[in-house]
């Protein structure tokens, strides 16, 4: 979701692009504000792999969003479009930054993870996911995305959440950690 908190000056991904056996996948999903949509890309200078992911995809999914397709178009190419895209990010990444810094004033991110804020629409907390869950909010513990068992036990007391939450909402379920 790189593309959610960055705007076009960011060129990463094509200095990154031409690395052999890189697969990059972005999703509309978030950045372009169709939750549910399930609307993405995949790019890969692996031309056999590419023609491995197009046929598979074609196969499981007949490789068509005709609906999400036209959504993303208008959204990326049309002026009226382009202005509503800009508008979500803008409201959207203003919420993200206060859900952060809320988590940072209140202690609640995992500093040992962090040199810098958390860039994206995730950010790691060191509450475990049950007591995410306990309190309606939606986790995913951190030692589910490691198979190595030193980083299992160390982080099984922290989570994963989203961040990209109107404020007012983020604070209402939070509100039970103060």
């Amino acid at each position: 979701y790189r593309r959610m908190r960055r705007d076009r000056t960011d060129d990463f991904f094509k200095r990154i692009s031409r690395i052999e056996h890189l697969i990059i996948m972005e999703s509309f999903s978030k950045t372009l504000g169709m939750p549910g949509m399930r609307i993405a890309f995949i790019r890969t200078a692996d031309n056999r792999l590419m023609k491995a992911i197009r046929t598979r995809l074609t196969y499981g999914f007949s490789g068509v969003n005709l609906f999400g397709q036209q959504v993303v178009e208008y959204l990326l190419t049309k002026p009226e479009g382009q202005r509503i895209a800009a508008e979500f990010l803008e409201v959207t990444n203003k919420e993200i930054v206060k859900n952060l810094n809320w988590l940072k004033e209140h202690k609640l991110l995992e500093e040992s993870l962090y040199q810098e804020m958390p860039d994206g629409i995730f950010a790691i907390v060191n509450k475990s996911e049950e007591e995410m869950i306990n309190n309606r909010i939606g986790a995913v513990s951190l030692d589910f995305f490691t198979e190595l068992p030193e980083l299992r036990e160390q982080y099984a007391d922290t989570s994963r959440i989203c961040v990209s939450v109107p404020h007012n909402k983020f604070l209402q379920f939070f509100s039970s950690f103060i």
